[in-house]
């Protein structure tokens, strides 16, 4: 009898969950991703599912393993050089997140649009002031940088709100839920008339600092900017800048250059900003979700279909 191919998992998703996959002809393992060490991923592991033991895991000693299923978005955790001469399929989640992330987005929109911080510290000092400086979220131009997933399920959202949204890509391509798509080139004459620009772009080479001094020059004067998609697609310190200039209404930020945020880091002081801590992805659902993208690539996987959500390191993405 032949050998079933062996699946370790670094993240719990039940017993019931994993007897679904041994059903598919796999053997499965759990190995807690926090507690390994060195070497406690089995040598004949053929599939890995994780999010970043690669600091402690030398992929390289695995020489049976031919797909490795990132349970996050990101990829940079991987490591990209021993995965290609390995020759090693990698995929990501996928869409697992983009429900949660896009209303992350809308909730961070109309805080900063509603002043809420304010009104929340307002509240807890007991103070009654009335604030004028309220602005409505019907009418605005609303800019997305990346058209995937989480950028789509967002759109479809605010579109419910009166806004205009357009969707910056590298090619310009059209992209359903946005009402104009236009290319990563013609982004400079686009945010002179930008009320709120979402980043929703992947980290690259080519989106590194893309938001800038230069960049948030050209935007309208109280515009918003939301950050959803890595740090280091910003310049941090740009950014405060503008902040403190009061160029910008204000900002939400959820990823970040170093991550923990440092406690000495300014822009926990700056004003008109929130910041979350990597946290917009997460839900009542994002568990389930995350394994019905696992369990289908495993489908595919031994049945020798194509796997969704491929990762293409050429593209960063």
């Amino acid at each position: 009898m032949q050998n079933k191919p062996l699946v370790v998992f670094t993240f719990p998703y039940g017993r019931e969950n994993f007897r679904k996959i041994e059903l598919e002809g796999y053997e499965v393992a759990y190995i807690n991703e926090d507690k390994i060490t060195g070497n406690e991923i089995p040598g004949n592991t053929e599939v890995l599912i994780c999010y970043d033991p690669f600091d402690k895991v030398d992929i390289s000693n695995l020489e049976k393993l031919k797909f490795i299923q990132l349970v996050s978005k990101g990829i940079n955790q991987a490591p990209r050089e021993k995965i290609k001469k390995a020759g090693i399929i990698v995929a990501n989640n996928g869409n697992a997140t983009s429900i949660p992330i896009a209303e992350w987005i809308i909730t961070m929109i109309l805080m900063l649009l509603k002043n809420s911080s304010t009104m929340y510290n307002n509240m807890r000092k007991k103070i009654w002031n009335e604030d004028r400086n309220i602005s409505e979220l019907a009418g605005k131009n609303i800019i997305f940088l990346g058209t995937g997933g989480i950028a789509v399920e967002a759109a479809s959202r605010l579109k419910a709100f009166g806004v205009e949204i357009t969707g910056i890509n590298r090619s310009g391509r059209a992209v359903a839920g946005f009402d104009r798509c236009c290319s990563l080139a013609q982004l400079a004459n686009l945010l002179p008339e930008c009320d709120i620009l979402v980043s929703a772009i992947p980290a690259t080479s080519e989106t590194e600092n893309l938001i800038n001094k230069k960049t948030l020059s050209l935007l309208k004067k109280d515009a918003c900017f939301i950050n959803i998609s890595r740090g280091s697609v910003v310049n941090e310190e740009d950014l405060l800048a503008k902040l403190k200039e009061g160029v910008l209404r204000g900002a939400a930020l959820d990823v970040f250059k170093q991550e923990p945020l440092a406690a000495d880091s300014p822009l926990w002081d700056a004003a008109d900003i929130i910041i979350t801590p990597h946290n917009s992805y997460l839900s009542d659902a994002y568990r389930d979700r995350v394994f019905d993208v696992i369990f289908g690539n495993l489908k595919n996987y031994i049945s020798g279909k194509p796997l969704n959500f491929t990762v293409d390191f050429e593209k960063g993405y």
